[in-house]
């Protein structure tokens, strides 16, 4: 199946979130196989990075932490699916979350901001 959504995470220390919280309410998305993820560790002293990897997500990591404007447009450059959508590492969205946001797109009910690489922004 196609990535039909890119889920930017961007955590500066939030192993703890990106754990419990996101990627495991994301890995129970009715649209989970559809979904694309990708960590933006800025700069964490805590395992973010480690956390993500034991999810099967290659973490973006930066050395040090260079803001949450540069998170996010790191995570931008990794995404494949011309949606994207961001989550911060405490958030735990419902299981039908990324299934809404995406048909809201499909539906155009949700307004498309896009950026420089062309890909909308959620």
């Amino acid at each position: 199946m196609s990535v039909e959504l890119s889920v930017v995470i961007c955590s500066l220390n939030g192993a703890v979130g990106v754990d419990r919280c996101c990627l495991h309410a994301l890995e129970a998305q009715t649209i989970s196989c559809c979904l694309e993820m990708a960590e933006v560790d800025d700069g964490s002293a805590d395992r973010t990075s480690d956390i993500a990897r034991a999810h099967g997500v290659d973490p973006i990591r930066h050395p040090v932490n260079r803001g949450l404007s540069s998170a996010r447009n790191s995570g931008v450059r990794r995404a494949s699916a011309s949606v994207v959508a961001f989550l911060d590492h405490y958030c735990e969205p419902k299981p039908d979350w990324a299934e809404r946001l995406r048909v809201g797109y499909d539906d155009k009910l949700v307004p498309e901001a896009s950026n420089s690489t062309g890909k909308g922004v959620g």
